[in-house]
């Protein structure tokens, strides 16, 4: 599950996740869409949910926009804004379903609502001025005479009021406009609409006072079970299944007889804080019949921390820490074997939590039908730390979700977690030596844990936490950089650092790629390739990394070379970023041209063809890293992030020919006469790609 609500990712982070859940079989997607802080998907005929509800900005009527939260900055447009229109959707829809993952939206309410119900309400003002009563109030969410007060988590109204009609109408018209988003692509079969909300709400309004003297509801208590049903009837009437959070007044469930419309009702249960008592509750909802999602936040919440470091980025509140290993452990099949630690980190023990033994038993285990590791963005504001925080622990997620391990089924504690840490050991092997660099060509910026290294006797000794990872350490204030071995000595200095290589990708039986961390920068990057293989060659001896013995030399096959870089002809056409991402994916980057000789002999070698055009502008033209996407007019390569210093631009350019086309034309492709021009990003080009030759010095980052 992605929040893309608190913070907002654009569609092309959403393809790298939908990449990477498809590589582990990954098939379900929870799209959280909405929240106090912001409404994210282009309702056709609703403008204002995304005019008003999709922007953040310094407002404090909120007639424009949301207010500003987490950092987002006084103006719209930054960090916190955006949407996906329909057709973005439409697009994340396919994408999914050509990767056999089920997109399941979330529009999150009664509660948290505070964006689509400030977007009604400049929706009501904005008809109101009008003299258009009927419109103002068709799809209003606010009763503006209930003075109910109430706690909710940012202290600002954000629940919608459930007694007015409107609201109902409101409600009825995202769904029809949803589901028919995602017709002839991925028939909506389950809609999402959170439902974990508390008590309390609209006790004083004279809205729901009058819808409750009119329906005979008992009291305000009683309206969280009602809006239930208003959502199992409306899901129903359109032919889906519907889903939440939570179905029930506290601990105890809805009876499932008093919900017959829709076939499954399915519940993502997260809550399993054991010291409060409600753990056994995901048993309890799958023995009254609904279907039930494991999401328990105490191995499972992805937005976490890793470590209990307080320089460590995410939450704490349900577990002091949650790591690889950690969710590797969970026992899916008996919740209760999970039980070890409160949310303070201190020892619990299921004595205390089942006393005489009287713990809650599955039923039902047929109504289990899955996990979900969510990642809730409040302190995730980047799609390089959405990546971090989900990877590589929700690869343990995948393990438990389709791997029974036979030590799921011991009954004895500790012989349980001898057996799963004898386990752990392959797999994090596993994960060190193929996983980590397979999210590396998916374009994932994982997180990589950072070594342990002490000194003993005059040895430097150091671990990972995945083993088989290298360490480098450095005694000179990272100014070289050495491999640490069994006995690397460390003799006078105390300016010890270490690093650690992130994985290899086995690409086939004997070919490898190694990727190097850069501490600075937080990210891998693949450098060369390496022979898997128990025996040497005459191949020249780089490192002593287990199972690794020699160094491949050259290009690969079907690459060219050229004074030390390799050079290969992308496939086919493809915009600027798709060209940019294809390269990624050959571990390259479009090409970056140094000097006239390089220029030359990629317009000799890639671009003297049969069949261009006469027009030096026609065919046979292709792109390069280079472009000024960032500031108009100062050109940069994308890769490595430099100015471009060596030029040779067609005397019309750049943008001369096309001055009112300026702000426009931002990428840089090569001509077949070798000089260069500048086209909108958008243009389907052939592409060059580019990487050093494995004889090339290799380049460490530290």
């Amino acid at each position: 599950m992605l929040d893309v609500a608190r913070n907002f990712f654009p569609k092309e982070e959403v393809y790298k996740l939908l990449d990477a859940m498809a590589t582990y079989k990954l098939n379900r997607f929870v799209f959280y869409l909405t929240e106090d802080e912001g409404w994210r998907l282009q309702i056709p005929g609703l403008p204002e949910l995304t005019d008003v509800g999709a922007q953040r900005c310094h407002d404090l009527t909120e007639n424009e926009c949301i207010i500003p939260q987490h950092g987002s900055g006084s103006a719209k447009g930054g960090l916190g804004s955006g949407f996906y229109t329909v057709n973005d959707y439409k697009d994340i829809l396919r994408y999914a379903n050509d990767r056999h993952i089920e997109i399941i939206p979330e529009i999150d309410m009664p509660g948290n609502m505070h964006a689509g119900i400030k977007a009604m309400e400049a929706r009501f003002r904005k008809y109101m001025q009008q003299g258009n009563n009927a419109a103002a109030e068709e799809y209003l969410l606010t009763d503006f005479a209930d003075t109910t007060e109430y706690l909710s988590t940012l202290s600002i109204d954000n629940s919608i009021n459930v007694c007015m009609d409107s609201t109902i109408a409101f409600i009825r018209y995202v769904i029809k406009a949803i589901k028919r988003m995602h017709e002839g692509i991925q028939p909506l079969k389950e809609y999402h609409f959170g439902a974990d909300e508390k008590r309390g709400l609209w006790k004083t309004g004279p809205e729901c006072q009058a819808f409750l003297q009119r329906t005979g509801i008992k009291d305000a208590d009683e309206l969280k079970k009602y809006f239930h049903h208003v959502m199992s009837n409306l899901t129903d009437s359109e032919g889906l299944n519907v889903a939440g959070w939570s179905w029930g007044d506290g601990a105890t469930p809805y009876d499932r007889t008093d919900f017959p419309q829709n076939r499954d009702i399915t519940v993502y249960s997260w809550e399993n804080i054991w010291e409060e008592g409600n753990g056994d509750k995901a048993y309890k909802l799958a023995n009254a019949g609904y279907k039930v999602v494991l999401s328990h936040a105490s191995h499972l919440y992805m937005e976490h921390q890793y470590e209990p470091d307080p320089e460590e980025r995410g939450s704490s509140w349900a577990s002091r820490y949650i790591d690889s290993r950690r969710t590797f452990g969970y026992v899916p099949r008996n919740i209760y074997y999970n039980v070890d630690k409160d949310e303070n980190g201190d020892p619990v023990t299921l004595e205390k939590i089942c006393p005489n033994g009287n713990c809650l038993q599955l039923e039902r285990p047929e109504n289990i039908i899955g996990l979900l590791g969510p990642v809730w963005t409040e302190e995730t504001r980047t799609a390089e730390q959405v990546h971090e925080m989900l990877f590589p622990r929700l690869i343990s997620l995948a393990e438990r979700a389709w791997h029974k391990a036979t030590w799921e089924e011991t009954d004895n504690t500790q012989e349980r977690i001898q057996q799963t840490n004898m386990e752990w050991t392959s797999f994090a092997k596993s994960m060190a030596i193929k996983e980590l660099g397979r999210l590396e060509k998916i374009g994932i910026q994982y997180r990589i844990p950072l070594p342990g290294a002490r000194t003993s006797m005059g040895k430097l000794e150091t671990n990972t936490i995945f083993p088989g990872l290298v360490v480098e350490y450095s005694t000179d204030d990272k100014q070289t950089w050495r491999t640490a071995t069994t006995d690397t000595s460390i003799v006078g200095t105390n300016n010890d650092f270490s690093r650690v290589r992130c994985g290899i990708l086995c690409l086939d039986d004997q070919c490898c790629e190694e990727f190097l961390y850069s501490a600075s920068t937080r990210r891998c990057i693949g450098r060369h390739f390496m022979w898997f293989s128990s025996s040497s060659s005459d191949n020249a001896v780089y490192t002593t990394y287990e199972g690794m013995t020699s160094y491949k030399k050259g290009c690969e096959t079907g690459w060219l070379e050229f004074k030390g870089h390799c050079y290969i002809e992308g496939q086919g056409h493809a915009t600027w970023n798709d060209a940019n991402l294809q390269c990624k994916k050959m571990c390259s980057h479009l090409v970056e041209i140094d000097s006239p000789d390089e220029n030359d002999w990629l317009t000799m070698t890639m671009l003297k063809k049969e069949n261009c055009g006469t027009y030096e502008y026609e065919n046979c033209t292709s792109w390069t890293g280079g472009n000024d996407i960032q500031t108009e007019g100062s050109y940069m390569w994308d890769h490595s992030n430099t100015n471009i210093n060596f030029t040779n631009w067609h005397p019309d350019e750049p943008s001369l020919i096309f001055p009112n086309d300026t702000l426009t034309r931002d990428c840089i492709d090569l001509l077949r006469t070798g000089l260069w021009n500048d086209r909108p990003c958008s243009y389907l080009n052939s592409f060059i790609c580019e990487k050093f030759s494995d004889e090339s010095e290799l380049v460490i980052l530290g």
